[in-house]
């Protein structure tokens, strides 16, 4: 997770080949560069590169340059979507070995695990390196690289041999713990005029403290540090600490001293410490005089760092003959949620700049749109000549490939009966995809959406209804689904019977069936009202009813007590795990599923249910928390944070599915026809009260409507300019994924409305009446057959 700094000092740049006050190079379309010669193929020894790939003729300059661009100095390549940046990036890695750096000095910094896996496969089939080059070149995540740093000094690190890495859900949930410990320890402290605040107001601000603690955490400040940083940014935000936040700061603090007591009895670290003592670390190697290991990084994706990450790689590099190379879009920083800070990338200064501009992923109406679309947030230092990528395809094979598509209807279904008609269509039709040389599969479309979580249920019933296989992937659609949603409410109902939420869903779901009147009959059957005036639990009604007078009680009801007895029982001796098998095995969930008559719905749900029991394994083997309690904190932490779990799917080869994705998930890939379905704008709002800055550092906002807070006024106006940015840039990526055909559906009220995405959309289409045309969304036919026209090969009857 990318981490953000305070501070705004960075030390000495590595040496570089620009002389003292001179300008950096930006490179625009020039000559080929010569290649430098190429070593014999084979395997790599340290310090050679194979040619197992010579460099291609149809490399352009800008890519050739950033290839073999010397080992000095900072380079910085910015790399448009569609830009061929893998392909520059590990023609990079090997160019730099075969330029004479050692694989022990090298380090290429992915944004993900899967990311380095698949630049090592790339790196050994396309580039033709060894396996074995891997065991002295490090393809690693920011956090992985510091981690194996820390391991070469475990001492200097303060690291016990027994110490290992906390998962991002563990963490949250040990803050769950440690929120929990500190309200038990500082109850009366907290509520006391002196030191703490109105009961309801200590509730509601403890209850952010976890969340305010990972802000803090994200600039690599400790428990002083934090403090010292909050009366610096006092000097300068124009106005004191409120009495509020005054007492919030103090508070904090033992709160964040408490959290590392936590970690440190269970001799853990999360990423924040991996980050705070790889900086240490490397600091004191820096004053000793110690080399600080590798001395040339490559860092991809850099749009979705931060300074906090730089200024590590800077203190490494600080002093000696090192290189940085640093690949990224500011068009395509989309992580703001996890810390990433879009101008580390834009203000990063390279001796050497290479802009990739051409894009030979989308045909050219795509690439103008998305280059009309992203204008506003485009940095305003940029160079007029580089601030639009052009489209190395040219024209899409089809008429008008852009389709914009309106209705009126306020139903989900109202879209997704069309888009699913759309694709089925297309694919029986037999669309010929020109660059692949062959139809269009159901495994070529994205239907790529803000939130799988927030995706109606009833969008996917047309993809069913015709047959249409599809995977989705992103979010939390996984524990929203039906079966598990079942499954995890029996466990909650184990550990408390009166959770009403989880009883109703029981009752009424398919398993036992109670009508909404046989519920009512029971829930709203007038009773005498218990002496705290609480309302009375279902769970109470239902056992007196089951006692009382059975015979009004319905038998599927009998039939749930009766199952939920035996299962009360079982789980006294049970495990989480050996619970889920039992409930599946029977509650009956294996017959209801057997019972689908939909064989794409059956088989989602057999897989689903086979996933939650992986989930319930993974989360017992862990062994930090391990009872039923400790899964449902964990469940619920998982749902109220930006951790994914995607659903099992259909066990198909992706080839065969269309993608139903979020833009997140997207990211990085390409399809030839993109679907964005209900496109709108999102509305800023503050989120939580407590929040922590650079430039104001620690804020309170004042509850509901209070007395306006100036540095908070601040703070606010540029988090809303910089998520409106942010969301402007999504859907650049959005956009850009698509390959010859881009559909985009929406309401016919929001196209007429500024600043709407769908607005813009729309006004753009009428200026540019090549690119695509705007049209009611019963016309998605017309729009089928007229693409089909222009290629088709049907598959025979």
């Amino acid at each position: 997770m990318p981490k953000t700094d305070p501070s705004s000092n960075r030390p000495d740049h590595p040496a570089s080949p620009v002389g003292p006050g001179q300008p950096p190079s930006t490179v625009e379309p020039t000559a080929p560069t010569a290649a430098a010669p190429s070593p014999p193929p084979g395997s790599l020894t340290p310090g050679t590169a194979s040619p197992a790939t010579p460099p291609a003729p149809t490399l352009t300059p800008e890519q050739r340059l950033a290839i073999e661009a010397p080992p000095a100095g900072r380079l910085k390549i910015v790399a448009g979507a569609g830009s061929g940046k893998t392909e520059v990036l590990t023609r990079r890695v090997a160019a730099l070995l075969a330029q004479g750096v050692a694989p022990r000095e090298l380090v290429a910094v992915t944004y993900t695990r899967k990311a380095a896996a698949e630049m090592k496969q790339r790196l050994v089939e396309k580039r033709g390196l060894s396996p074995r080059l891997f065991h002295e070149m490090e393809v690693n995540t920011f956090h992985g690289f510091l981690s194996r740093l820390l391991r070469r000094d475990p001492f200097a690190a303060g690291l016990d041999g027994a110490d290992a890495t906390v998962t991002e859900t563990a963490r949250q949930l040990l803050l769950e713990e440690v929120r929990e410990a500190f309200e038990v320890a500082f109850v009366d402290r907290l509520v006391s005029p002196d030191e703490g605040f109105e009961p309801t107001e200590a509730q509601a601000l403890v209850r952010e403290f976890p969340r305010a603690l990972g802000q803090i955490r994200r600039f690599l400040l400790g428990p002083a540090d934090f403090q010292a940083a909050v009366r610096r940014a006092v000097a300068v935000r124009g106005g004191p600490l409120t009495a509020t936040e005054e007492r919030v700061l103090d508070w904090l603090h033992r709160f964040y001293a408490l959290y590392l007591n936590a970690l440190g009895e269970r001799h853990l670290m999360d990423f924040d410490e991996i980050l705070l003592r790889g900086e240490a670390l490397v600091r004191e190697w820096q004053e000793s005089g110690l080399a600080a290991g590798p001395r040339v990084f490559l860092i991809d994706e850099f749009q979705d760092n931060n300074r906090e990450q730089l200024h590590i790689i800077e203190r490494i590099l600080a002093g000696r003959d090192g290189h940085l190379t640093v690949v990224g879009d500011f068009r395509q920083s989309i992580y703001r949620f996890q810390g990433a800070d879009v101008t580390t990338f834009v203000e990063f200064s390279g001796d050497t700049e290479v802009i990739l501009r051409e894009n030979f992923r989308s045909c050219r109406e795509v690439v103008d749109l998305a280059n009309a679309f992203i204008a506003p947030t485009l940095p305003a230092s940029l160079p007029p000549e580089h601030l639009d990528q052009t489209s190395r395809r040219g024209p899409s094979p089809r008429p008008l490939p852009i389709a914009c598509l309106l209705t009126d209807s306020e139903h989900p279904r109202a879209q997704a009966a069309p888009i699913a008609a759309l694709i089925r269509h297309l694919v029986d039709g037999g669309l010929w995809l020109d660059k692949a040389d062959r139809p269009l599969t159901f495994g070529d479309v994205a239907v790529i959406v803000p939130s799988i979580r927030r995706l109606p249920a009833s969008f996917e019933d047309p993809f069913l209804e015709l047959g249409i296989p599809y995977q989705m992937s992103g979010g939390l659609g996984f524990y929203d689904r039906c079966e598990v949603a079942e499954l995890v409410a029996f466990l909650r109902l184990l550990v408390n019977p009166y959770h009403d939420h989880s009883l109703v869903k029981i009752l009424t779901g398919p398993l036992f069936g109670l009508t909404d009147s046989e519920l009512a009959a029971l829930a709203l059957e007038r009773r005498p009202r218990p002496a705290d005036g609480e309302r009375e639990p279902l769970w109470v009604r239902l056992e007196e009813r089951r006692r009382t007078d059975p015979d009004r009680l319905p038998e599927r009801a009998h039939r749930f007590t009766r199952f939920f007895a035996d299962l009360r029982t079982h789980s006294l001796t049970m495990g989480v795990l050996d619970l889920a098998y039992h409930l599946i095995e029977e509650a009956g969930f294996r017959e209801y599923v057997a019972g689908q008559r939909n064989e794409l719905r059956r088989r989602r749900m057999e897989n689903n249910l086979a996933k939650f029991l992986a989930v319930v394994r993974a989360f017992e083997q862990s062994g930090v928390f391990t009872t039923l309690r400790d899964f449902l904190a964990w469940h619920d932490r998982v749902l109220g944070s930006e951790i994914e779990e995607e659903e099992a799917g259909l066990g198909l080869d992706e080839r065969g599915a269309v993608k139903i994705m979020t833009i997140h998930k997207a990211k990085g890939l390409e399809f030839p026809l993109v679907i964005l379905p209900d496109l709108k704008g999102h509305q800023y709002r503050a989120g939580d009260r407590i929040r922590f800055s650079r430039e104001e550092g620690l804020l309170v906002r004042p509850p509901g409507k209070g007395a306006p807070h100036p540095p908070c006024q601040a703070f606010h106006a540029r988090e809303r300019a910089a998520a409106e940015a942010e969301d402007r840039r999504k859907l650049y990526v959005a956009f850009t994924r698509a390959e010859e055909m881009l559909v985009i559906t929406g309401k016919q009220r929001l196209a007429e409305v500024a600043p709407e995405p769908l607005q813009f959309v729309g006004t753009w289409l009428k200026a540019n009446p090549r690119a695509g045309q705007v049209r009611p969304l019963t016309d998605a036919p017309a729009v089928g057959a007229a693409w089909l026209a222009a290629g088709a090969r049907p598959a025979p009857a």
